[in-house]
């Protein structure tokens, strides 16, 4: 009985609303702003409703349908003797490809009524939307433009572009209004196609809409392809050397076959530079390396160049003359000395000083000091603190029993000629012979003189 009652008020209620829209009243405009429904999304249609309150009290203006379908508002103010626009929405319930016109109430709270009609076309995103890629891109390409053509009245609103594919991971986002036709340029940075190899690979491209739906579709796209190698050289200086590190890099996508050529500067560095890679090959001239590169791929010699065992080699040899020098120069310095001396008669005469002087540090003995006459010359029967052991007519010899450390021997002669002379002369050196402190054997010679004699 409960139910047959409501049954009997709901058929009372409908029939006096459908009574008072014969009295209506209510004057309005109506225009399609958006009048395309996408079957898989839950965009309304909007439509800009224009409704005239002529009394000259407020009112409230109601929109109505009498079915499961979304109007919105519901509702809104009308002041009075005004005119009132509302952007009306209405999304049916049940959506498939047709074309619907659908039934809606416009009341005001008089009672006043006015049916009107919404027309709706309802269609598959395959129909609303045309999506087009480029058939080839680059691996330097900084985007991959999407173009996204919407070829009905409906505003998509802000669309998420997504790209899947194992050269690119990527994602953007564009705005598609009702009629139009948009790019998405999705950026390729911070993705693998620098590195990746050139081919044909399958990109999936993923349009987000309304944050519900994904609408997808599948391309077979070429990345080009692209050679390039880096070249890198970089020296590093030691001590007694430098490293070189050598970097080839494949910024391309393709394998490269390289070749690493390292030319010796000389036949030191030939020698004395190793290498962490062994070489493909190696000639006089210089070394080389072949490799196969992948794409990013990178490959480094470290060269080592270490003269410290020339160099050791070298300061040796050094030490050992300077050594040898040390040793083998003189233990007692022999220096000889011509001061010329004026005669009443105007001949040439010269007093020669001889100077011995032990500088080796250790006492040396049996010296024999020889000094030598030039032909033209005779010795004057005068001579200084040391008096020659033996004498002839060119020749004088002093000998020495021992020398001492820093000790010193001084002793001088003149010489003379009654014979003119002319030009230079030149006075032979002095010869010392004496032993060290081992009875070894030594000579020592002293300077060479030029005496001018005129």
């Amino acid at each position: 009985m409960v139910k047959k009652g409501l049954l009997f008020l709901s058929i009372i209620l409908i029939s006096m609303f459908v009574i008072s829209l014969a009295n209506a009243k209510i004057v309005m405009t109506k225009e399609a702003v958006n009048d395309v429904v996408a079957v898989e999304l839950t965009i309304p249609a909007e439509y800009r409703i224009t409704v005239e309150n002529p009394n000259p009290t407020a009112d409230t203006i109601e929109f109505l349908v009498l079915t499961d379908n979304t109007i919105l508002p519901k509702q809104i103010p009308a002041p009075a003797k005004q005119s009132v626009t509302a952007l009306v929405t209405f999304l049916p319930s049940y959506r498939v490809k047709y074309d619907f016109y659908y039934e809606y109430y416009i009341r005001n709270s008089r009672a006043e009524s006015l049916k009107d009609y919404l027309f709706v076309k309802i269609r598959p995103l395959s129909e609303i939307l045309t999506i087009t890629v480029p058939e080839v891109i680059g691996r330097n390409d900084e985007s991959f433009p999407v173009t996204i053509k919407n070829k009905q009245n409906i505003n998509l609103g802000d669309v998420q572009v997504f790209i899947k594919s194992d050269p690119v991971t990527s994602e953007t986002g564009i705005l598609v209004p009702a009629n139009s036709e948009q790019i998405a340029n999705v950026p390729l940075t911070n993705t693998r196609i620098k590195v990746t190899e050139a081919g044909d690979y399958d990109f999936t491209i993923i349009l987000q809409l309304n944050n519900e739906y994904n609408y997808t579709i599948q391309r077979s796209i070429k990345l080009k392809e692209y050679a390039e190698i880096v070249e890198e050289t970089k020296s590093s200086f030691q001590f007694f050397g430098y490293k070189k590190t050598i970097t080839r890099r494949n910024n391309g996508n393709i394998n490269q076959l390289i070749n690493v050529d390292y030319a010796y500067a000389n036949f030191l560095e030939r020698t004395f530079t190793t290498f962490d890679i062994e070489p493909t090959d190696k000639t006089s001239e210089k070394a080389t390396w072949q490799k196969q590169l992948a794409p990013g791929e990178t490959f480094i010699i470290v060269s080592d160049t270490n003269y410290t065992v020339p160099i050791v080699i070298i300061a040796l040899i050094i030490i050992a003359i300077v050594a040898y020098v040390i040793v083998k120069r003189h233990m007692v310095i022999v220096s000889k000395k011509a001061i010329r001396i004026r005669t009443k008669g105007g001949e040439f005469a010269v007093k020669i000083v001889l100077l011995l002087k032990n500088v080796s540090g250790h006492e040396v003995s049996n010296l024999t000091l020889v000094d030598a006459l030039p032909l033209t010359t005779q010795i004057y029967e005068k001579f200084g603190t040391v008096k020659p052991d033996q004498q002839d007519k060119h020749r004088l010899v002093w000998k020495f029993p021992a020398l001492l450390p820093g000790e010193e021997i001084l002793t001088s002669y003149i010489i003379y000629s009654k014979i003119e002379m002319v030009g230079t002369i030149e006075l032979p050196k002095a010869k010392l012979t004496f032993n060290d402190i081992k009875g070894k054997r030594h000579i020592s010679d002293s300077n060479k003189l030029l005496v001018r004699a005129g």
